[in-house]
């Protein structure tokens, strides 16, 4: 950063985009409390102060609202922490969990989880080569901090490994039930900051004969994950080569046509030419790919939820009132927006102590809740059970409602426990008629 303006810019810019992400995931605080170090340090005496604002007020507009919300509502910014060494911290009572939060570090040692999990997770996030892009990336930190010299280089590359460090202690990267880790592999992208980061440092580190040669590493490791797997995988599937398009769209014509530029090849009217023929081929090939997604979006999803069927009704519903109920419902609850997003979508509870909002636990409640929401159509699901998402557990609201007159079924799907159904509410429903259902009157222990 060489002017006083730029460096304005470049802080505020990277504060922003930090507090975005710390504000949309938990899980990237640690690397960013290690590059709001990194800015505070970097700067010189007399301007720190100056840097810390310029980082942090961007940084707070863009990440502070909900940790501000859970403060004002509950007490804890972070409510999902309500045991802090001998500190009890206020925290609503959660009416699911997600699964147990082991951090990778609990298996460290653990061969037969590294065998059945660790192993299998890293092969799928970056090919059988999976060793070689984590070394590839703790050595661009590493040559970074030993550039001696360029001391925001050196600062950025001890944040990249704090951050790489921080997600082996990061809870819920090796969760699962005791023993089986199941969610390691899709909880892999935890790592992903720290490791970008990483990696971007490598050409610029020293001890690897320069620039081009950190290049040509970076981009073998990336030839690595593509073809390690299957070798004709880049060919043969549609994803990946349209993948492939979109990186050389996004990244790949825009350097060149800059490239040239900065070498004085090409006249500046060329360029500006080259990069409006640039934004039209993008709106070309764009348009029918996004009329593609929203007419296919719905019409197969999910259906180990049992939610293809739902989904694909709700596609057509326009300005409608959808009521949910049944935590695999609130979870997996966007389809029911439809494609306009024109429906209002709510989830039928009861607010509880602390911020907390829960099942409502009794037939005549939940009735009366229906009633009090005027909805005009209420979707009913199991609850999603983390643990085995297979394998839901039984929500009683569908028998609740099931023989009141005033609800019709218009979908289904599944059977027993795991059937979502969609009902039409067409009237007031009666909270007396709940004497004589069959089944559980009240909700069962959470």
């Amino acid at each position: 950063m060489s002017g006083l303006k730029l460096d304005s810019m470049v802080l505020a810019i990277a504060g922003l985009a930090a507090g975005l992400a710390v504000g949309t995931k938990l899980t990237v605080l640690a690397t960013v409390a290690a590059l709001t170090v990194v800015v505070v340090l970097i700067a010189d005496g007399g301007s720190r102060l100056r840097a810390a604002g310029l980082w942090l007020g961007p940084l707070l507009a863009g990440g502070a609202f909900w940790y501000l919300r859970n403060l004002i509502a509950v007490g804890n910014p972070l409510p999902q922490v309500q045991d802090l060494g001998p500190l009890t911290l206020p925290g609503p009572e959660r009416l699911q969990t997600a699964r147990p939060d082991f951090p990778i570090l609990h298996y460290i040692g653990d061969t037969g989880v590294w065998t059945d999990f660790f192993e299998p997770g890293l092969i799928e996030a970056f090919g059988r080569f999976w060793p070689l892009v984590i070394a590839v990336a703790v050595a661009g930190g590493l040559l970074a901090i030993l550039r001696r010299g360029y001391p925001l280089l050196q600062m950025l590359g001890a944040a990249a490994l704090f951050g790489l460090v921080a997600y082996l202690a990061t809870p819920l990267s090796a969760a699962g039930e005791e023993g089986a880790p199941v969610a390691f592999g899709i909880n892999i992208r935890f790592a992903i900051p720290a490791l970008l980061i990483a990696l971007a440092l490598l050409p610029l580190g020293r001890g690897l004969q320069g620039r081009w040669a950190g290049w040509a590493l970076i981009g073998g490791s990336a030839l690595l994950i593509a073809f390690t797997n299957e070798a004709d995988a880049v060919l043969r599937q549609p994803e990946r080569a349209f993948g492939a398009l979109v990186a050389v769209l996004a990244i790949g014509v825009p350097a060149s046509l800059l490239f040239l530029r900065r070498r004085g090849v090409v006249p500046a009217p060329a360029i500006a030419a080259g990069f409006a023929g640039l934004a039209i081929l993008v709106a070309a090939i764009g348009y029918p790919v996004q009329r593609d997604y929203l007419d296919s979006r719905w019409r197969n999803f999910d259906p180990a939820q049992h939610l293809d069927s739902s989904y694909r009704w709700a596609a057509d519903v326009r300005d409608a009132r959808i009521g949910m109920a049944g935590t695999t419902i609130g979870l997996l609850g966007y389809g029911f927006y439809g494609k306009e997003l024109s429906n209002e979508v709510v989830y039928l509870g009861e607010k509880g102590p602390q911020g907390a909002f829960n099942a409502i636990r009794t037939c005549s409640a939940f009735r009366r809740a229906v009633n009090e929401a005027e909805l005009d159509y209420l979707v009913s699901g199991p609850f999603l059970n983390f643990a085995h998402p297979s394998r839901p557990k039984f929500s009683p609201e569908a028998s609740w409602i099931r023989d009141d007159p005033a609800v019709r079924a218009v979908d289904n799907d599944g059977s027993g426990v795991e059937r979502v159904t969609v009902w039409r509410i067409a009237d007031r429903l009666d909270p007396a008629g709940c004497a004589g259902i069959r089944g559980p009157r009240a909700y069962p222990p959470l």
